[in-house]
């Protein structure tokens, strides 16, 4: 089973590009690669938005679908 730890590694791919576009700027700064390596970072970023975005949806899915079931259980006590 997955865990949140697990979802760090999603992280691997934008630092490296963050990394990659420091030195850019400490070496040569070569304009052309910093946006290249800048819009890489940016579909990166869009990417692991929409990835946390989804576990989101779906946990909360999963915690509104269990309050509702808990609820009715309560309600069938009660009405017992």
């Amino acid at each position: 089973m997955p865990k949140l730890q697990d979802a760090k590694e999603l992280t691997d791919p934008l630092e490296k590009l963050v990394r990659e576009l420091k030195n850019e700027l400490q070496s040569k700064a070569d304009f052309d690669r910093l946006v290249e390596i800048s819009d890489e970072i940016g579909a990166q970023a869009d990417a692991l938005a929409e990835t946390f975005g989804n576990m989101n949806q779906t946990l909360m899915a999963r915690i509104e679908d269990f309050r509702a079931s808990g609820s009715s259980r309560q309600k069938s006590a009660v009405a017992s």
